[in-house]
């Protein structure tokens, strides 16, 4: 009797071990997939809409041709056409505020960690960064706290296919883009055209 019983809890005990992983997530697996769910709507370019630094308000003028491309977990700062920054993200949509870290690859903060928070509200998206090496900001300003750097960026809507067909004409972009010869509009540069994936399609597809 003895013998039975004990086999018999051995028997539940693995059944038990074998069905609660698929039926109980952990919560480091739910973190990852909020993460790369807010990281999917980030792809593409942003438009900077306004920015403080240190306090101090950007002016129309001093904003103007600064945009933000993400790329899977990488994003790139763009003056212009100058690349300005690149990084790589990591988020975390679990804290409040939804916090996220940028791993600067050059620009003034080379090989450092960013500390900063994000919000994502439609084509709109805030940030605000802390300088590295110290707390992330709890608010959306760098007016106080530990925010030095705070932005609102405006998602970069494409152009239509009717547009593009109007104003395009023949034009080979460089090959190391890896999309070949295809129709550019006239005034977009190939690195331009790189920056927008989803238009990159449509221009290989005619349209």
């Amino acid at each position: 009797m003895k013998r039975f019983l004990s086999m018999l809890i051995i028997c539940l005990t693995a059944a038990y071990t074998r069905i609660t992983p698929a039926e109980s997530p952990t919560a480091s697996s739910i973190s990852r997939q909020l993460a790369h769910n807010d990281l999917a709507k980030l792809q593409g370019t942003w438009r900077r809409a306004s920015m403080e630094l240190k306090g101090t308000p950007w002016t129309p003028r001093q904003l103007e041709g600064w945009t933000t491309t993400y790329r899977g977990d990488a994003i790139t700062l763009y003056d212009g056409s100058e690349v300005y920054r690149r990084g790589i993200v990591t988020l975390d949509p679990t804290q409040t505020p939804k916090a996220v870290n940028t791993w600067d690859l050059d620009g003034p903060f080379q090989d450092q960690t960013v500390p900063g928070i994000y919000e994502l509200n439609g084509d709109t998206m805030r940030v605000c960064f802390a300088m590295p090496g110290n707390p992330r900001p709890t608010e959306f300003t760098s007016k106080h706290g530990t925010g030095f750097l705070y932005c609102e960026y405006k998602r970069e809507p494409l152009l239509s296919a009717r547009r593009l067909q109007k104003v395009a004409q023949e034009f080979t972009c460089d090959a190391a883009l890896g999309v070949g010869k295809i129709v550019a509009p006239v005034g977009v540069s190939c690195l331009q055209l790189a920056r927008s994936t989803q238009q990159i399609i449509n221009w290989s597809r005619g349209g």
